[in-house]
């Protein structure tokens, strides 16, 4: 092997060691540098993680139910075509509020006016079909009273006076036909009156339009859908309880309802009504509640949260909700101990406003972090920092 061989494989062998130092030596200080903050020791020996703790203490906390629904509106209807015709005139449109009775739209009434005035045009024959029915009773009752008195002077003959009865039974047929025929065309002219009403959309109760479903010059036919009209001013709360809590809620129980995504939008109410029966597929019963004044922001169709309080425990262990963290199915929290970081699984009892009530290996007076426990682990050194402790006092030279 030849001198400048030799000296070509050494310097890759020594090429290649010192690449793997590069490597191994970035490697770690990506590691260092992506580790949680570390504080040194007053020795100088080690480091700690710094984080925050506070103290577990026994307390009251309300004992509530976190449940999900729905706002709605308590009065929503479609409103929907009952006859057939082309949309001619629009007066109102979406979102406009209007009061009950008030007209959106129009249909075309050309051929149910015409019908209109055909029915009051018959009425008016039949009664003066009655107005002379009723004389010629008049006329046939007088004859007959005449001939009577004749017949009994023995003036006329027995067939006259029979035709005379005859005649008059004949006019009170006649009357009564005729009082038939009017009542026939009073209710003739009360389903033309309706079938024109009909072409007429008007506002069924005080509310607003939410859709609109026809243009003018729109076909519609008996049964098609016109509008959505709702009423904005009660909101009904449409809530689910899970079957192991249904014994636990009651009528007049008081109720927080909070916006899905705005918790700082918050009303309170009361429960009205309990469904009394469980849904078939979801097994949770539903409860109602209502906001007769509810805030511009409660709008039907928007998802909703709340939370029932069912009672108060006193001496419960109380810590701040930040202390835990999600294991599986469980939770766990970190206490210090020693300087040191425990870690202690826990079970939720129940939870209020951002304290939680655990159970486990906790007890009042532990220091539980709070901050900075998500990049620790068990036997962690930790240098710890009560935000509620008083400072110390510095003197000035």
């Amino acid at each position: 092997m030849s001198t400048s061989s030799f000296s070509k494989k050494f310097g890759d062998a020594v090429l290649f060691i010192v690449s793997i130092f590069v490597l191994f030596g970035a490697f770690a200080f990506y590691q260092w540098s992506s580790a949680p903050k570390a504080t040194k020791s007053k020795k100088g020996k080690g480091f700690r993680f710094a984080v925050r703790t506070q103290t577990a203490q026994r307390g009251k906390i309300d004992e509530s139910l976190e449940l999900s629904g729905d706002l709605m509106a308590r009065r929503n209807t479609t409103i929907a075509s009952e006859t057939t015709g082309a949309v001619t005139r629009i007066l109102a449109r979406e979102g406009t509020k209007l009061r009950k009775g008030q007209t959106i739209l129009y249909l075309n009434r050309t051929d149910q006016t015409l019908n209109v005035q055909k029915q009051q045009a018959l009425l008016q024959q039949a009664k003066a079909g009655l107005l002379r029915a009723r004389a010629i009773l008049a006329r046939d009752r007088d004859q007959y009273k005449r001939t009577q008195r004749l017949r009994r002077s023995k003036t006329v003959a027995e067939n006259e006076l029979i035709q005379a009865r005859y005649q008059f039974e004949a006019s009170q047929a006649a009357v009564t036909e005729s009082e038939a025929l009017i009542a026939l065309r009073k209710a003739e002219l009360s389903i033309s009156q309706r079938d024109l009403s009909r072409t007429v959309i008007r506002a069924p109760f005080d509310g607003e339009i939410s859709r609109l479903y026809v243009e003018a010059g729109k076909w519609v036919k008996n049964g098609d859908p016109i509008v959505d009209f709702v009423d904005a001013k009660g909101i009904e709360i449409r809530m689910y309880v899970p079957p192991r809590y249904i014994g636990k809620i009651a009528v007049s129980q008081t109720v927080d309802i909070f916006r899905a995504r705005s918790p700082q939008d918050k009303v309170q109410t009361r429960i009205a009504r309990l469904l009394p029966i469980a849904d078939a597929s979801s097994r949770n019963r539903e409860i109602i509640a209502y906001l007769k004044a509810p805030p511009p922001s409660f709008l039907p169709g928007l998802p909703i949260k709340a939370r029932v309080t069912l009672s108060q425990r006193e001496g419960a262990l109380l810590v701040k909700k930040d202390a835990l963290i999600r294991q599986g199915n469980g939770w766990l929290l970190f206490k210090v101990q020693q300087n040191k970081a425990r870690r202690v699984e826990v079970q939720i009892l129940n939870e209020s406003n951002g304290v939680v009530e655990v159970s486990g290996d906790v007890k009042a007076g532990d220091q539980v972090v709070t901050v900075g426990n998500e990049a620790l682990f068990h036997n962690a050194p930790v240098a710890s920092q009560d935000p509620f402790a008083k400072p110390k006092a510095t003197s000035s030279r």
